[in-house]
């Protein structure tokens, strides 16, 4: 006879359900690394890249569940400024931002890449070249 061993969903994800065997050290160690990420979650103030950078590594580490109110609250943040800036001249940080506030539910539209574009409706000879900006445009599509 076979054990089926069920695993908390990733929201109930907490370590001392998911590993019984881990010590309180363990336990008061992860907190404080869990606070410290928090915090600077909530200290990333006006600095767009810096937000959106913090953002995409919290999420590509699987660790997002723990700053879901911190995330929302610096995506919000985001949306309001995203939409009414028209400087969006950094492809990565655009396409980033559309990624991440599409992903999270924000209405963005695809007009936001219509500044990249020259008189004739291709893309800017610059940006061909921004690698980095065209992987992130890559994400986002």
């Amino acid at each position: 006879m076979s054990t089926v061993h069920i695993h908390p969903s990733r929201k109930d994800n907490h370590p001392s359900t998911e590993y019984p065997g881990l010590t309180n050290e363990f336990q008061m160690e992860h907190a404080k690394k869990v606070e410290e990420v928090r915090s600077v979650l909530k200290e990333v103030g006006e600095d767009t890249m810096k937000a959106l950078l913090m953002i995409d590594a919290v999420q590509r580490l699987g660790i997002d569940y723990h700053f879901h109110g911190e995330i929302e609250a610096v995506l919000e943040r985001l949306y309001t400024k995203f939409n009414r800036s028209d400087c969006h001249n950094d492809l990565y940080e655009l396409a980033l931002g559309f990624r991440l506030l599409r992903q999270e539910g924000y209405y963005v539209s695809a007009d936001v890449f219509n500044n990249l574009k020259d008189k004739e409706g291709k893309v800017q000879g610059k940006i061909s070249q921004d690698i980095e900006g065209l992987m992130g445009l890559y994400e986002a599509s």
